[in-house]
């Protein structure tokens, strides 16, 4: 779902540099935040996006964040 709809609204540069900073966002959230529930480090994702001038209610957005962290949770589980 999340990459067809930001196929089509968005650039390839914006697309990358969108999960780029979402990846460096959920793995800095994981490790910095490693006392924090769920939606504490989601909260803390968010701000960070939002520094870096992504609209957070935006739902590409948000389904990007719940996308790489699942990838993250399959790899530490040694799933992928």
């Amino acid at each position: 779902y999340v990459i067809p709809w930001l196929r089509r609204h968005t650039t390839e540069k914006e697309r990358e540099d969108l999960l780029r900073w979402v990846n460096i966002a959920v793995k800095a959230a994981e490790q910095i935040q490693k006392q924090t529930d769920g939606p504490g480090r989601k909260s803390y994702v968010q701000s960070f996006l939002q520094s870096k001038g992504f609209d957070i209610n935006d739902a590409a957005v948000d389904a990007a964040i719940e996308a790489a962290v699942l990838e993250m949770n399959q790899v530490i589980k040694g799933q992928k």
